[in-house]
């Protein structure tokens, strides 16, 4: 179930995509960054910790992106 979610963009096309699930009794949050720069661009999961804390469980490797 999906319990936050935001979006911001620019006037240069760049955005950040972030959405806040609950699964199994867990706080995921998975992040998007879009960029014209390749080097700027990032796809995150992480997970919210007891210790109030973000750990990473996936990432995206840019190279795997679509170039347009």
């Amino acid at each position: 179930m999906i319990v936050d979610k935001s979006f911001d963009a620019d006037e240069l096309s760049r955005y950040i995509l972030t959405r806040v699930h609950h699964v199994d009794g867990q706080v995921l949050r998975a992040r998007t960054r879009r960029d014209h720069a390749v080097y700027q661009r990032a796809a995150v999961v992480e997970v919210l910790t007891p210790n109030l804390t973000w750990t990473t469980l996936a990432i995206e490797p840019r190279a795997t992106w679509y170039p347009n």
